[in-house]
């Protein structure tokens, strides 16, 4: 599967990897939802780095099979956008 780390590139994960590259997107996802944002900024820059450490890069015109945000990305944004965020 092709894993785009936005502002980092592409890169192919399989087998194993791939399964734990998957169980942090799902826990990223909790994070959010629970409203851990230190924990959530700190997880997602742990998945860069196992992508980049693991994974092998690919060419840009290949399709993304799953798009990760930015290590520096506002996680209160994100939020927003998933539909986290409690109105007051």
């Amino acid at each position: 599967m092709i894993i785009l780390l936005s502002g980092d590139g592409k890169f192919l994960l399989e087998g194993k990897s791939l399964d734990t590259a998957l169980e942090s997107g799902r826990q990223l996802f909790s994070l959010l939802r629970e409203d851990r944002i230190q924990e959530f900024s700190e997880a997602l820059d742990e998945l860069h780095s196992f992508v980049k450490q693991k994974g092998q890069p690919v060419e840009i015109y290949h399709n993304a099979d799953i798009i990760v945000p930015p290590v520096k990305c506002d996680p209160r944004t994100i939020q927003s956008i998933m539909g986290f965020q409690k109105t007051p």
